[in-house]
């Protein structure tokens, strides 16, 4: 008989996953599954977070990934409760069965509560192994190629995802209106003099992206200084990692997707709100950046203000950072 893990599958939060699901996962299969073959489950373009410690990587099918309205910490907001659905309970069992019926011995671990709980998302040092994570080569040498092909080699280029999510039709408190994130985008070009390589993350309702610029007066305008690269398939994370590592620097809204940032050990400046900026300073997120050295979180509004909050400020506080990378 053979031995067979599998983890997930993963519906919740991009941020609960890279922050705390996968370290988790990463730690109990060196401690209890060395010798489990693994299969790891989560969206499409994730592979190159599992790769480490899974022999095989599914991809949640299409038609289930469409049922998925209200992504929260590990599961579907429900209720007023996260939960795993019975259709992705279902899922997993045909799964089960399929490679029972092949000899294997299978268990499983499916995200829960007891997983995520305060006590975890708030500690300093939460169980798990955190690793620093770099693009595959390929995917690298073709993410480089595509930003120094469109812009040369004349200016410094940064990287911005400018972070957008509706919950259930309405704003998310932590949302950086659009007309100031171009303003931003504006003032790092014409006072910068920077090129800008915009992550684009198609935004659906209550599951977050980034916002489209591709139709605004500014894409238009500075067209030759702003790159729009999809993030989108089968080499999302890779692209992404990739982008961070070819520019000077990041920007991030109000997200805990920056801890890719923190992965990637790339610089990177991210807008934060006042509750949740100590949420981006814990001891194993600073292990995995040399202390911060070239981060910088900007948490001086709250989630009552932060929408409108001045660009001029803001552009000043990622100026004064800007200058610090540049030895």
């Amino acid at each position: 008989m053979k031995n067979l893990l599998i983890v997930g599958p993963w519906i919740g939060e991009f941020s609960y996953e890279i922050s705390w699901w996968i370290p988790q996962i990463r730690e109990i299969i060196k401690t209890k599954y060395s010798s489990h073959h693994i299969i790891s489950i989560s969206h499409q373009g994730r592979r190159k977070l599992y790769d480490d410690f899974s022999d095989t990587f599914l991809e949640i099918p299409k038609e289930l990934v469409e049922t998925i309205k209200y992504p929260s910490s590990f599961g579907s907001h429900i209720g007023g409760v996260d939960i795993i659905p019975n259709i992705f309970h279902d899922y997993i069992n045909k799964i089960k069965s399929h490679y029972s019926d092949q000899q294997y011995v299978v268990d499983t671990i499916i995200p829960n509560s007891s997983m995520f709980g305060w006590g975890i998302v708030k500690s300093e040092n939460p169980p798990g192994d955190f690793i620093n994570y770099s693009p595959d080569s390929d995917i690298n040498e073709q993410v480089k190629k595509e930003i120094y092909s469109y812009f040369g080699y004349g200016r410094d280029c940064i990287s911005i995802m400018a972070r957008i999510k509706n919950r259930e039709g309405r704003k998310d408190k932590e949302n950086w209106s659009q007309e100031n994130w171009e303003k931003f985008i504006e003032y790092c070009i014409l006072y910068l003099k920077l090129n800008v390589v915009l992550i684009d993350i198609p935004n659906r309702d209550s599951c977050g992206g980034s916002i489209d610029f591709t139709q605004t007066n500014l894409y238009k305008t500075y067209h030759q200084s702003i790159q729009i690269i999809n993030v989108e398939g089968k080499n999302s994370i890779n692209k992404q990692l990739a982008i961070l590592k070819n520019t000077k620097c990041s920007v991030y809204g109000a997200s805990g997707a920056v801890t890719l940032a923190f992965l990637a050990n790339t610089p990177t400046f991210t807008q934060q709100t006042k509750e949740n900026g100590m949420r981006l300073r814990y001891k194993w997120q600073k292990n995995l950046t040399n202390n911060h050295k070239n981060v910088r979180i900007y948490d001086t509004y709250p989630m009552s203000t932060i929408y409108s909050s001045p660009v001029e400020e803001f552009f000043n506080e990622f100026k004064t950072f800007y200058k610090t990378i540049q030895t």
